[in-house]
């Protein structure tokens, strides 16, 4: 494998992460992996390369609510059992 200078590496994961299109929805699992991936040969914190609809995903649990603020479920709606969850709230009187 050919080796890439870290400033031109940089400069295209800069392109990427700070694209009016980054976190729209258009990146796949696949695709953030790798981000994740470079952030860390560079450095950088990996949140950093997270859109927030994968946050979840990589926390390794959903945020208590009545639904996640990071992938948009509903509690009754998650099936996912590769990540935990909170819950939801606990219901007051």
């Amino acid at each position: 494998m050919a080796e890439i200078d870290d400033r031109l590496l940089r400069i295209v994961f800069d392109v990427a992460v700070h694209s009016m299109d980054f976190g729209s929805g258009f990146l796949d699992d696949e695709e953030v992996a790798a981000l994740r991936e470079v952030a860390v040969v560079l450095g950088v914190d990996p949140a950093v390369a997270t859109p927030r609809n994968f946050t979840c995903k990589y926390r390794g649990h959903h945020a208590a609510g009545p639904y996640c603020p990071d992938c948009g479920r509903r509690w009754d709606a998650l099936d996912d059992t590769s990540v935990q969850d909170d819950g939801p709230p606990a219901a007051t009187s």
